[in-house]
């Protein structure tokens, strides 16, 4: 008589069948982990209001510290892209302005590089 293993036992590489599965998962851990924890690339000063209207213009200016912008005489640039997690649309005050923060930024490839896009952003105490 032949003897059948339980259906657990029956196959010895169910080992060898889940560890790309942990692997992937414990990839996405990390790398969840890690995006939340490194360090902001800059900090800079959300200005103001910027009432022009073009099609470069309008919006708010940001002064990023040790980068200001060569073509704006106060070395301004225009916000672009910002995550919707950080309210704009709530200061529309003078007396919202000056608002300091750490961000993650790069120029825009659009508007002569006046614009900036903010991949990451959180308001600084100092």
């Amino acid at each position: 008589m032949q003897r059948i293993p339980p259906p657990c036992c029956q196959s010895k590489n169910i080992g060898m069948k889940a560890a790309p599965l942990l692997v992937l998962f414990i990839c996405i851990l990390l790398g969840e982990g890690c995006s939340k924890n490194h360090p902001y690339s800059g900090q800079a000063t959300i200005v103001g209001l910027d009432y022009r209207q073009g099609p470069c213009e309008g919006g708010w200016f940001i002064n990023i510290d040790g980068h200001p912008n060569p073509h704006d005489p106060n070395g301004n640039y225009d916000i672009g892209e910002i995550p919707p997690s950080f309210r704009l649309d709530t200061m529309n005050n003078v007396h919202d302005f000056p608002v300091r923060v750490l961000l993650d930024w790069k120029i825009a490839a659009t508007c002569d590089s006046n614009i900036v896009d903010i991949s990451r952003i959180i308001r600084s105490g100092g």
